[in-house]
């Protein structure tokens, strides 16, 4: 790209006289700098710039208020590297005519384990994908969770549609369910009922795009781990202790799934505990799992160690 170019889309300030008057590839991360490249100094560290002129950058874009490092390569001053990073890769993806459609993260989570082997499927933020987002192939197929910035990069992105439910899910216990899809009965998948519309909206959206799907990776998604112990809180394989912990990443489906748990076992002593909004955690965890049956905790990494019974530190996710 021509450094007029650049100098347009960026809406920034050449502070250097350069006699190179282009560069190659557009980066992100210092230590994959070539020979040639720009680099986009997104965290606002000089040691990445010195980094990245060292590998042999022909430009540099920071929004640092300093002298040039080096009055040789294009340096570029912008106000907001985070947007001109942007502009750059927005410009650099139109043409490539890249199709994407955006959801909720749990059924992002769903469309994974089901295959939907045709589309990327992005769970991470489209910032922290940038790298790769320079190297895409044109006409790829881009399944993301809703987030800032996904129209700045993708005008033409488009919400999945809501697709009638496929499937018919009987629950069978708090944490599985029986699925009739296509009068085939799946037993005792690991599908607790408060997700049912999400897996619904996922299949749906498998059947519409007629795309083979498959049951064989389905599971608790990411952020909901249960974990099974004994009577002396040593864990068990699923479905075969005494006591349960269910750990939630965050406070998304607390409600949804405390009520779930509540009605789908009355009879248990069950504790919920939401930590996102604390620090300095500390339990007596083996006490704890003696006074219920069913704990959920919010914000906690899964223990799958044989708990003390001591009070213990908790991390966090």
């Amino acid at each position: 790209m021509r450094l007029e170019s650049l100098l347009a889309l960026i809406e920034g300030k050449l502070l250097t006289a350069p006699s190179i008057t282009a560069v190659h590839e557009i980066v992100v991360h210092p230590k994959r700098v070539m020979r040639g490249d720009l680099f986009v100094a997104l965290d606002g560290d000089i040691l990445a710039i010195q980094t990245a002129l060292a590998l042999g950058a022909y430009a540099i874009i920071t929004d640092l208020d300093m002298a040039p490092l080096d009055t040789e390569v294009a340096w570029f001053y912008v106000t907001d590297v985070q947007r001109a990073h942007l502009q750059l890769l927005r410009f650099f993806l139109l043409p490539k005519q890249i199709e994407v459609f955006y959801t909720d993260t749990m059924t992002l989570n769903f469309l994974e384990m089901l295959g939907a082997q045709e589309w990327i499927i992005i769970h991470d933020s489209l910032l922290d994908w940038s790298q790769k987002l320079w190297h895409i192939k044109p006409h790829t197929k881009l399944l993301v969770k809703t987030q800032p910035h996904l129209h700045t990069l993708f005008p033409t992105a488009l919400p999945l549609k809501t697709y009638p439910s496929p499937v018919e899910i009987e629950p069978y216990s708090a944490f599985e369910s029986h699925l009739c899809i296509d009068n085939h009965t799946y037993k005792r998948q690991k599908l607790p009922f408060f997700l049912a519309p999400f897996f619904g909206q996922a299949l749906g959206f498998m059947l519409a795009c007629k795309l083979p799907w498959s049951l064989e990776h389905l599971t608790f998604p990411r952020g909901i781990h249960v974990q099974f112990y004994d009577r002396y809180f040593t864990p068990k394989e699923f479905g075969k202790g005494h006591k349960i912990i269910v750990y939630l990443e965050d406070e998304t489906h607390l409600d949804a799934a405390y009520t779930h748990i509540k009605k789908m076992m009355p009879w248990a002593r069950t504790y919920c505990h939401n930590t996102t909004k604390e620090t300095n955690i500390s339990y007596n965890y083996a006490s704890l799992l003696d006074d219920y049956e069913c704990v959920v905790l919010v914000g906690l990494a899964p223990i799958l160690d044989a708990p003390s019974s001591k009070p213990m530190q908790l991390s966090l996710f």
